[in-house]
C-alpha cells in the first residue's frame, strides 16, 4: 500500500519563507539619552528565526526538491511498515479472540448438557422418593390394619377361652 503522490511544495507559500523581526536594540544604561534615539545607517540587524530547526533544514537553500521527496517517501515507507505490523498484530489478536470465543461456546454447551443431566437426575430421584414414600405409607397402613385385626382376633380368642 505505497503511494507515490506527495504534496508539491510551492515556493510562493508564505509558511516556507524565513521571517525576520526587527527587534529593539539593546541600550546600555550608561548611554546618554541623545545617542539612544540616533539612527545608525551602517548597522546590520541580526535576523531572528522563528521556524523550527527541522523545518529550516527541510527547506534549506541547499536542499533540493528531489531530496525532500525522497525523505518523505522514506517516511511513508516507514509508516507503511508500522501500519502493516499493527495490522498483523491486530489480526492475531482477532484470531486469538475468535479461538477463545469458540472454546468458551464449547464449554458453555458442555455446561448446559451437564445441567440438563443433573436436572434429569434430580427429577428421577424425586420420582423414586415419592414412590418409596407412597410404598412406605401403604405398608405402614397395612401393618396397622393387621395389628388391629390381630388385636381383635386375640380379644375374640380370650372371649372364646373364657366361655
Amino acid at each position: 500500500m505505497t503511494t507515490s503522490l506527495l504534496p508539491v511544495i510551492d515556493s510562493s507559500d508564505p509558511r516556507l519563507k524565513l521571517t525576520v523581526q526587527n527587534r529593539m536594540r539593546n541600550i546600555f544604561v550608561t548611554q546618554s539619552e541623545d545617542t539612544r534615539q540616533r539612527k545608525e545607517e551602517n548597522v546590520n540587524h541580526i535576523p531572528v528565526v522563528t521556524e523550527t530547526p527541522s523545518r529550516v533544514l527541510e527547506t534549506g537553500v541547499n536542499t533540493t526538491q528531489k531530496t525532500l521527496v525522497l525523505k518523505k517517501q522514506a517516511e511513508l515507507d516507514e509508516v507503511n511498515k508500522q501500519l502493516t505490523l499493527k495490522r498483523q498484530e491486530f489480526k492475531s489478536y482477532v484470531e486469538a479472540l475468535a479461538r477463545r470465543r469458540s472454546e468458551l461456546e464449547i464449554k458453555q454447551q458442555q455446561t448446559k448438557e451437564r445441567v440438563m443431566k443433573f436436572e434429569k437426575f434430580v427429577a428421577e430421584n424425586d420420582v423414586k422418593r415419592r414412590q418409596a414414600r407412597k410404598k412406605f405409607e401403604d405398608a405402614r397402613e397395612q401393618n396397622m390394619l393387621k395389628q388391629r385385626e390381630l388385636e381383635d382376633l386375640t380379644e375374640q380368642l380370650k372371649q372364646l377361652r373364657a366361655r
